[in-house]
């Protein structure tokens, strides 16, 4: 595999397969595009990110949420 592969998807969005590199960082990345990005898979990154994007919300918002995990993309 390369790098990563593009795939244009019919409605203009982007299906991105990324080669394996180190988890965090590619966490950071994926918070860092506010939302722009969804883990489709694999199952536990995508649990990891919402689970950092909640605890985001709480520390920044002051208030506590809770989010309802999905494996079933948007």
């Amino acid at each position: 595999m390369e790098k990563f592969k593009c795939e244009p998807q019919e409605d203009g969005s982007l299906i991105v397969a990324l080669k394996p590199s180190v988890e965090h960082e590619l966490i950071r990345w994926v918070l860092g595009e506010s939302g722009h990005i969804e883990v489709l898979y694999p199952e536990d990154l995508r649990r990891k990110v919402a689970e950092a994007a909640q605890k985001i919300w709480q520390r920044n918002s002051g208030s506590p949420v809770s989010f309802e995990f999905s494996m079933e993309a948007r």
